[in-house]
């Protein structure tokens, strides 16, 4: 990204290159890796870029990270019946009869 806003275009170094060239760009050499850089970004300017990067990746995988706990982790919704399936396994009937007991805050003694 930012040899492209730099106004060099988009390069991807060679699947070879790819983890060798990390140091180069840490360091702030923008055209590590490539087999024909151009017009290359400031090491400010990728040093900048590889923090946004690095933010986003940071953020998307705590984003996944907390998706994935409400789900599968200890706080996750268990034995929860819909209404259908509730009127299906106890019926109508029971239900009501003992409606007190299900849900005593609207039909206990003391509802309001």
């Amino acid at each position: 990204m930012a040899n492209l806003l730099a106004g060099g275009g988009w390069g991807w170094p060679p699947a070879t290159e790819l983890f060798p060239s990390l140091p180069g760009l840490l360091r702030g050499d923008a055209g590590a890796g490539l087999t024909n850089p151009g017009v290359v970004a400031e090491p400010g300017a990728l040093r900048t870029w590889v923090l946004i990067t690095a933010a986003v990746n940071l953020l998307g995988a705590l984003g996944l990270s907390v998706v994935a706990y409400r789900r599968w982790g200890p706080g996750r919704l268990r034995g929860m019946a819909s209404r259908t399936e509730a009127a299906s396994l106890l019926g109508l009937p029971r239900l009501r009869r003992h409606r007190a007991v299900i849900r005593p805050d609207l039909y206990g003694k003391d509802a309001r």
